[in-house]
């Protein structure tokens, strides 16, 4: 809560500056041009301020984040400049300032939208990943537990088969061998079970299984590729 405050009181230190010199230096009777103009340097600020809202949530948002910032960050010193020059020269006409400024607009516009969607499909691309490393690193990690908390001489053998197997396996997946993929972590899930009961010789079989099944899984995407 007390973070809350204080980011929300560091955004406004701005806008209470601005505003303080704006109508102690030029009072509040102005041409419409001037207060477009400040209507958009306020605008420009607001988005620097609403930026961090539109980053997308994953592993990589501070980078998204920093990128998205950093173009806000970039139209408001320009709107800030080009606004503060309108606001002095004062025009009559709102025609030029509006244009002016609203192709800035557009320009910030398009490449912050760009830029989010390239984002979008940057995250999809790395959770996608993330979801199909999973299967391997989760696997190799409990093999590997196994393996080394196996007193048999004979199943432990086996359990590193089955982890090389597996670590050695294709990170990239398909949805087409992702009932295999649940399969295998099921039937480790049952050699951890048979590991701890001492059910050997059922272990060594569940381990054949997991073999099999990894094998059959990469085949198939091999095959895909």
């Amino acid at each position: 809560m007390k973070k809350t405050v204080l980011n929300i009181l560091l955004d406004l230190i701005f806008v209470i500056i601005f505003n303080t010199v704006f109508f102690m230096a030029g009072g509040t009777e102005h041409p419409t041009s001037v207060w477009l103009s400040y209507a958009f340097i306020h605008f420009a600020y607001l988005m620097v301020i609403l930026t961090p809202v539109l980053v997308r949530n994953s592993s990589s948002a501070s980078v998204f984040g920093f990128a998205l910032g950093s173009i806000s960050a970039t139209y408001f010193f320009v709107e800030f400049f080009v606004g503060i020059i309108f606001i002095f020269l004062k025009l009559e006409s709102v025609k030029i300032p509006f244009i002016v400024q609203i192709i800035i607009f557009g320009f910030y516009a398009a490449m912050l939208l760009s830029h989010m969607l390239a984002n979008e499909n940057t995250a999809d691309s790395i959770e996608r990943h993330e979801v199909e490393l999973k299967f391997v690193k989760e696997c190799s990690a409990k093999l590997k537990f196994l393996m080394d908390n196996t007193q048999d001489a004979g199943l432990k053998k086996s359990i590193e088969k089955a982890y090389d197997t597996v670590h050695a396996s294709q990170v990239k997946s398909n949805i087409a061998v992702r009932n295999i993929e649940l399969y295998v972590m099921k039937l480790i899930e049952t050699l951890i079970s048979q590991v701890r009961s001492g059910a050997t010789e059922q272990a060594k079989s569940t381990v054949s299984q997991i073999i099999h099944s990894v094998n059959e899984r990469n085949t198939q995407l091999k095959l895909m590729n």
